[in-house]
């Protein structure tokens, strides 16, 4: 997902907000976050322990990205809105069960 908001955030832009029509900024800004999930990738990559920092800090930025989407919720249609709140909270989730799971596993 990072890969493709970095390079192409047009049609990311167009699932999340419901129009491909975006302004540069809005463009500059999935890009960003695009960046942000390829640095946390990366990094997770790097250190693949259920533990890790980079694993709590993209269950972070999951949590962070939902908020987000339910604060733009008057200024997304609602399709929109649920695609982008259901997939960050669907990747916290999942990399909260595997940080759990590798917790519980170590003892």
């Amino acid at each position: 997902m990072g890969l493709w908001l970095a390079v192409a955030p047009h049609k990311p832009g167009e699932l999340w907000f419901g129009s491909a029509q975006h302004p540069a900024s809005t463009s500059a800004l999935l890009r960003s976050v695009g960046g942000r999930d390829i640095g946390l990738g990366l990094g997770l990559a790097a250190d693949p322990q259920p533990g890790s920092a980079w694993l709590r800090a993209g269950i972070l930025a999951d949590i962070v990205d939902a908020v987000a989407a339910v604060l733009s919720r008057d200024r997304v249609p609602t399709r929109n809105l649920l695609t982008g709140l259901v997939g960050a909270a669907l990747y916290a989730v999942l990399g909260a069960m595997v940080a759990v799971r590798g917790l519980t596993s170590s003892r």
